[in-house]
């Protein structure tokens, strides 16, 4: 029988610490915890690097936390609650940049950092089992991008006779998500995982209000692995007509806590997001919030309205997620989406005419918004906004000022250590 999680080892310690640290070894919290439990100074891990080492520091370091983790873990399991010694979460209020909403994030100690990376990759068999293809959002190799993709691939296939659609959302999705229910969930499906249970229950101690937490690298697989089972229910709900068992919907997508369900009939779409809300109130004391509906025209009608000579009736209806709206033929951008896009090429090409070049923030913001316009049928929108002129221009300056910082950085590091 195949292990359903894996069990508490030195190897699995190394490599929570590891992950944990990747891309965060010159950041002040990680250097200090680094020079505090392995005695390894920030200095001597700079100066490696210069000399050209194999990261024997490195590795040093990562072993005499890893070992840290391990002996903490065991004080907690024989019982002393206060074995992890984690640092309070600290809660900052920050602007969301494209829903401009302001949502509260939270801070964690490296030490909750790592521990969360331990109980994620112990969790990996069954995230692996349970989580959907359907799913997206804080999934690896899963971005908005594979999400429109498969939105594309619905609408398309014409043997589903997808002519309707629904988007729900759950409400205050992490704030309302509390860590007992997810535990419960766990239990049941690994009851033999103690150490795993032990150190969530330990973790969700450290929740101030018991819930989710946003910016937490476990909760976010957790909430995808709670979700999973709603859409397992939804996709699960059928009728039956003269002998005849009929699904209510065809299809559903996930990103994160935005819900798409596609079906034939706008009744059995209505009737399947009563049940998924019922489920959710009953089982995860969570609740849904109605989005649009969707009413899908078909590929015929679709190519006459575009033919209409007044750009104001070619509109198609659509449906919105992920930042894209998905039309049946073709696809598009989000009004408040391509309304910061078209502002930032604009004024991109308006310092190109002005000074030859642009600044470094409008070229990240330039490369960053390049994807909606390369993932969607944006042809005009790209040749009037100069969009390929101006992405060559911003991938030279990143690159330049990306030269000009390991030059410095080179020369600061070879004077003083070599």
């Amino acid at each position: 029988m195949k292990q359903r999680y894996r069990e508490l080892t030195d190897a699995l310690c190394f490599r929570a610490v590891r992950d944990c640290f990747k891309g965060k070894w010159a950041r002040r919290d990680v250097s200090s915890v680094v020079e505090e439990y392995a005695g390894i100074s920030k200095r001597a891990i700079l100066a490696e690097q210069a000399q050209g080492g194999k990261c024997a520091l490195k590795n040093e370091a990562i072993v005499n936390i890893g070992y840290e983790i391990q002996n903490r873990l065991e004080r907690l399991l024989d019982g002393d609650e206060n074995a992890l010694e984690l640092d309070p979460v600290v809660f900052r209020y920050e602007k969301d940049g494209m829903s401009q909403k302001v949502r509260k994030i939270a801070y964690c100690c490296i030490f909750h950092q790592i521990f969360d990376h331990l109980a994620a990759l112990a969790l990996m068999p069954p995230f692996h089992a349970k989580i959907l293809p359907c799913q997206y959002a804080s999934i690896p190799n899963r971005g908005q991008t594979g999400l429109k993709k498969h939105v594309v691939k619905i609408l398309r296939k014409k043997s589903s006779n997808i002519r309707y659609a629904k988007k729900t959302d759950v409400t205050h999705a992490y704030e309302t998500t509390m860590y007992s229910v997810i535990i419960e969930v766990i239990e049941k499906e690994i009851p033999s995982a103690t150490w795993i249970i032990t150190l969530l229950k330990a973790l969700a101690r450290m929740s101030p209000e018991g819930c989710l937490i946003i910016g937490g690298y476990l909760d976010a697989w957790l909430f995808n692995y709670l979700m999973s089972y709603v859409l397992r229910y939804a996709l699960g709900q059928s009728k039956e007509k003269r002998g005849k068992k009929t699904y209510l919907i065809k299809a559903a997508v996930s990103f994160m806590d935005d819900f798409g369900y596609f079906g034939s009939r706008e009744a059995d779409i209505n009737r399947d997001v009563r049940a998924v809300n019922a489920f959710l109130g009953c089982q995860m004391q969570l609740g849904l919030k109605d989005g649009k509906k969707t009413a899908f025209l078909s590929f015929e009608e679709e190519k006459k309205r575009r033919c209409k000579p007044s750009p104001a009736a070619r509109g198609c209806p659509y449906f919105d997620i992920g930042g894209y709206q998905v039309h049946r033929g073709y696809v598009t951008i989000r009004k408040r989406i391509f309304l910061r896009l078209r502002r930032q090429y604009l004024r991109a090409a308006a310092e190109v005419s002005n000074g030859g070049s642009m600044c470094l923030q409008r070229a990240y913001a330039i490369i960053a918004y390049y994807g909606y316009i390369k993932n969607s049928h944006s042809k005009r929108v790209a040749a009037k906004l100069e969009v390929k002129r101006l992405h060559n221009i911003a991938k030279e300056v990143i690159s330049h000022f990306a030269r000009l910082k390991n030059l410095k950085e080179y020369k600061r590091r070879f004077y003083r250590y070599v």
